[in-house]
């Protein structure tokens, strides 16, 4: 997910995130998450989450958690995030 914070909660917003961050880490269907912040862009964050299926994550948007998850970090946005789901594919070497 692609996410613009508002730059006066941008400190409480990374607090937050983590938080997110170890609700998404103990759901079982979620093996991976990395948070990313802009360079020029401070106020820019990207979530990449490696999921065992798009079901998974779907399941876990659904959830108790994973909506009121959802909901806290939406509080902190400038825009509805952006997101997109791709396949990991293999390369030589």
């Amino acid at each position: 997910a692609r996410l613009t914070v508002k730059s006066a909660q941008r400190t409480t917003f990374v607090e937050e995130a983590r938080a997110f961050a170890k609700i998404l880490a103990g759901d079982v269907g979620c093996h991976h998450i990395e948070m990313l912040q802009g360079v020029e862009d401070p106020n820019r964050f990207v979530f990449v989450t490696t999921w065992d299926s798009r079901e998974a994550h779907k399941t876990f948007q659904g959830s108790d958690g994973g909506r009121q998850a959802i909901a806290t970090i939406a509080s902190y946005l400038v825009e509805p995030p952006t997101t997109s789901h791709y396949e990991t594919l293999e390369l030589p070497g």
